[in-house]
């Protein structure tokens, strides 16, 4: 029987479990944690137990003959561990002499059955523990060993040489913890998981979208063309909308953008900690997991979660609701879902709009949306005559593997780059002259101004006892910015930081005044990603400092490769020019480095060959520029380079435009693949003279010199995905490519 009134929860503890004839549990969970320091023990509970499994034949073998039928160890945070433990012959033990894992208690107790159970304590000192891992595994797994060493002698479960035994194994296997500490611009990191999708919400919402397509009379079936085309845009989309709206009708607008904002902080915070986290296990640790796999698939599904909660800040402003009910963990996961299901009819749209791949639409019997190929629509399918696309490319491009591929790249970029390192365009400028220029003459401000403003927002500091976002006043982040930045010392920052800040916020009427086009959500200007300090109705501003972080990435990104964080509208003319001229470095940038790769790898090389400049390379005549040919002494292939560094592309409008460029030729410009099959067609029948330019040894007529062609890039494209006659490599796997 249920007693009304209050009711105090009781403590929550969590175990990691070592299931073995002699188990361990370890505490995971405890409300004594906090912050970092409980953060650190959770992780170190798990390593723990991955620990005992690789040492389990020692394990056993050292309980052969004990009367110990198992442990009971609580992990408790201490301030400092100290020399004095009994422990003897610690490697662990960090300069100060503090051994950062103490087994401050140990007793045997009897069980009912006559067995000996031990309970233990151990004491983490978290701080000189992090110290001595950072960047040192074996320093952990030393620890770890030190740890069982002393609970086994305490417990006194077996003899001196059993225990070293357990201990050297310990030592020996591949580590299970690792930590690298960081310095952060942002000033609180300490955020927790954010609430993430419920799919019990995701159904009730794809419901509510049914009942409200089939309320608007459409007929289930399949849907092509231009057909399709007008299905989502006056049917589908239109619903999720609404249904998003009502969803955000029952609240503030201040109380929306306050709770959405922190959630946004959260975010951002598990998405970087945790492909961190991945990267770090994969580089230092044995692991039984795909961690490609496993990057692709948080970085997708926590990506997809922050776009959800950045279209419901949009919504809102678009709409200022003003009702009074509160936002909470219920009210906001509903939100989240509604947010999902617009964001899916938004990926449903780019795709029917802009047809990279054959796209049509299917409304099943229970009125649940699907996008299929076109090719699998049932053959009496709605069609209706498409303009727009009748003369236009489809590719059959296999997204999955480039996203793949694009995960695997990340993974290791992030290895080798310090995730904060300081923001710079390779020339001391936080971006390029040409572009501060252009962007003050299209926008009245320049890049350099707006990474600056960002800067500083990412530095706000908060009290001891304030949230994770800041509500101020214009005047009040206009002086924070000069505070924390050196625009303050400069006769114009006030001014330049005011312009920054105007084109750095969200507000309402620029949400309701945008074109909510739904095929355009990921390339229109007016987004919270590229604007993100959404401002209320009475005026404050809402600061999230490690959103702005976001933001500044996506700004710092887009700019040094040559683009606008959005296309919908494309930048004015000077804009694009300066852009475009950056693009254009970053092309000749990634030929030298190319070139100087295969050099260093013992490859003749003949780079940036003019078409009136055939003779360079032995041939009559040549139809367009040549980036490179390499020639090895010991190899008889000749390899025709076209390199090529295009923007990086997310959105379907931006593949589409990618894919053309690479494929699609005009009457005014050729693509890329044809103007490579020209360049083949100059060098493939005079291989004997190429390799002679390029200083190689001749070689027999039996076994003649032959030219083959690839295209390289910086990082894998698309078009690397899409079937064609042309290769594709990236310049990480350029050497070993054409080696193999």
């Amino acid at each position: 029987m249920t007693t009304a009134g209050m009711h105090t929860r009781p403590p929550i503890t969590a175990w990691t479990v070592f299931p073995d004839a002699v188990p361990v549990a370890l505490t995971a969970l405890s409300d004594g944690w906090s912050g970092q320091d409980g953060s650190l023990l959770y992780t170190l509970s798990g390593s723990f137990g991955f620990g005992l499994r690789q040492v389990e034949a020692q394990w056993r073998a050292c309980h052969a003959v004990s009367d110990v039928a198992g442990y009971l160890i609580e992990l408790r945070p201490a301030d400092r561990a100290r020399a004095e433990d009994t422990i003897v012959d610690t490697p662990a033990r960090g300069a100060a002499g503090y051994a950062p894992i103490l087994v401050s208690s140990c007793r045997r107790d009897v069980n009912p059955a006559g067995r000996v159970v031990v309970h233990a304590t151990f004491q983490v000192d978290c701080d000189e523990f992090a110290s001595q891992v950072d960047r040192d595994t074996t320093a952990g797994r030393a620890a770890m060993a030190d740890a069982i060493r002393a609970l086994l002698q305490k417990s006194e479960a077996s003899s001196p040489e059993a225990i070293a035994a357990i201990v050297e194994a310990w030592c020996a296997s591949p580590p299970t913890f690792a930590l690298e500490i960081t310095q952060t611009f942002t000033t609180q990191n300490d955020l927790p998981r954010p609430i993430q999708l419920d799919r019990a919400h995701v159904s009730d919402i794809d419901r509510l979208i049914a009942e409200a397509i089939r309320e608007a009379g459409v007929a289930p079936g399949d849907y092509v063309g231009a057909a399709a085309k007008a299905l989502d845009r006056d049917t589908l989309a239109p619903a999720a909308l609404r249904v998003l709206t009502q969803r955000l009708a029952q609240h503030s607008l201040h109380d929306l953008v306050l709770y959405a904002m922190h959630q946004l902080q959260c975010v951002v915070v598990h998405i970087e900690r945790t492909l961190r986290d991945i990267q770090r296990a994969a580089t230092h640790m044995a692991v039984t997991w795909d961690p490609e796999q496993r990057y692709e698939h948080i970085e997708q599904e926590q990506l997809t979660l922050r776009r959800c909660v950045e279209t419901a800040v949009e919504a809102a402003l678009r709409t200022a609701p003003a009702a009074d009910l509160p936002v909470d963990v219920v009210t906001w996961s509903e939100i989240l879902a509604a947010a999902n299901a617009y964001l899916a009819a938004a990926s449903r749209s780019e795709a029917i709009h802009h047809q990279v791949t054959p796209r049509a639409l299917r409304i099943s019997q229970a009125y649940e949306i699907e996008l299929i190929s076109a090719a699998a629509a049932h053959p009496d399918a709605v069609r209706t005559p498409n303009a727009n696309t009748a003369d236009r490319h489809t590719y059959d491009l296999d997204i999955e593997a480039f996203r793949h591929a694009r995960a695997a790249y990340n993974m290791a970029e992030r290895a080798r780059d310090n995730d904060d390192q300081a923001v710079d365009a390779g020339d001391g400028q936080l971006a390029p002259v040409d572009v501060d220029a252009a962007m003050s003459h299209g926008y009245g401000v320049t890049a350099t101004d707006l990474f600056s403003v960002l800067l500083g927002l990412i530095t706000w500091r908060f009290g001891p006892h304030e949230g994770s976002v800041a509500v101020a006043t214009f005047q009040d982040v206009v002086d924070h910015v000069l505070t924390a930045t050196v625009m303050g010392e400069e006769p114009e920052g006030p001014a330049r930081v005011q312009a920054a800040m105007r084109m750095l916020t969200s507000t309402s009427h620029d949400m309701r005044t945008a074109d909510w086009k739904p095929w355009q959500a990921r390339t229109r200007r007016r987004r919270l990603l590229v604007q993100p300090v959404p401002v209320l109705e009475d005026g404050s501003m809402i600061i999230a400092p490690h959103f702005c972080k976001t933001s500044l990435m996506v700004y710092q990104n887009h700019l040094q490769q040559g683009q606008l964080p959005w296309s919908q509208p494309p930048g004015p003319p000077v804009v694009e020019t300066a852009l475009s001229k950056v693009r254009d470095r970053r092309n000749k940038a990634l030929e030298r480095d190319v070139a100087r790769l295969l050099r260093e790898h013992g490859w003749h090389v003949v780079e940036a060959v003019k078409e009136t400049k055939p003779q360079r390379l032995g041939v009559p005549v040549l139809n367009t520029e040549i980036d490179a040919v390499a020639g090895h002494p010991d190899r008889a292939t000749i390899w025709l380079l076209e390199v090529k560094d295009p923007v990086d592309v997310y959105a379907i409008p931006e593949i589409r435009r990618h894919l053309d460029r690479f494929f699609g030729s005009s009457s005014k410009t050729p693509s890329y693949i044809e103007q490579f099959q020209r360049k083949i067609a100059d060098l493939a029948p005079h291989a004997a003279a190429v390799a002679h330019a390029l200083g190689l040894p001749a070689r027999a007529t039996s076994h003649p010199y032959t030219v083959k062609a690839l295209f390289v890039t910086r990082k894998p494209v698309p078009a690397a995905y899409v079937s064609s006659d042309a290769e594709f490599v990236a310049l990480p796997d350029l050497v070993s490519r054409i080696c193999s």
